[in-house]
């Protein structure tokens, strides 16, 4: 039996990871003390196992990247509607709440309820509780930046599957 370890690149992060037959093995985004990995593409997205676990090497094929690709234009359209509501006073969502027994004021902007987190903000007794305006203008700024993560992977993914070819 041969002790030789093979590996090949990973056809959703782009890494070079060790295989089991022709398919890469269980790896993910989490290191060893917790700290987050970039990978090929220099974007995170999730902290699980990478979606490219279990399917052959981006050398054999790129099915597997297309298949990502169409779920990160799933997402990019998913963050381009909820900054069109955020963007829209008709449909801008909002929940502020009173808590007297603390004297505080919770707000919370978040969007249609498919969101990958919510902004929470909890503010004293004070005069100078911010206007709801500037929590949704960091909402408006942090959307934007996610869709321009996400069309630079998307352009760097497409790159990739255009130029593939089988080793």
């Amino acid at each position: 039996m041969s002790n030789e370890k093979t590996t090949a690149t990973c056809q959703c992060c782009f890494r070079t990871i060790r295989t089991k037959g022709d398919t890469i093995i269980r790896h993910g985004w989490k290191e060893a003390g917790g700290q987050r990995r970039r990978g090929g593409t220099n974007d995170v997205f999730h902290t699980g196992p990478c979606c490219g676990t279990g399917f052959v090497g981006f050398e054999i094929s790129c099915e597997r990247t297309k298949w990502y690709v169409a779920d990160l234009r799933t997402m990019r359209a998913a963050q381009q509607d909820s900054l069109a509501a955020a963007l829209d006073p008709a449909r801008r969502p909002a929940k502020l709440a009173w808590q007297p027994r603390h004297k505080t004021v919770s707000v919370m902007v978040e969007d249609d309820g498919s969101a990958y987190d919510e902004d929470f903000r909890t503010y004293g007794p004070t005069p100078d509780v911010p206007p709801y305006m500037s929590l949704l203008l960091g909402r408006v700024r942090k959307l934007r930046a996610e869709i321009a993560s996400l069309d630079r992977a998307i352009a760097d993914l497409d790159k990739r599957i255009a130029n593939w070819k089988a080793a």
